[in-house]
């Protein structure tokens, strides 16, 4: 499992192609996820937000998606991880 540190270097643009549902809460904080390329991390302290809250922010937000979304299921029986 990645840890909190390596989440942190994952691109802005990355999080939100993966998980969508987040694009509210980069568009609340002011997080650019243009910026192909750029750490969360960097995104995070350009917009002046501490990397570590948003994430933990952003981590909440995709597991309530996906816990609440079929029981954690996609529509063709899969899991997607979080």
């Amino acid at each position: 499992m990645p840890t909190d540190e390596n989440k942190l270097e994952t691109s802005a643009t990355d999080w939100v192609l993966d998980h969508p549902q987040t694009t509210p809460l980069f568009d609340r904080h002011g997080v650019d996820y243009s910026c192909a390329g750029k750490s969360l991390r960097y995104a995070c302290r350009q917009a002046g937000v501490e990397p570590e809250a948003f994430l933990a922010e952003l981590l909440v937000m995709i597991r309530a998606d996906y816990d609440g979304a079929d029981g954690g299921s996609s529509a063709n029986g899969e899991h997607g991880a979080p």
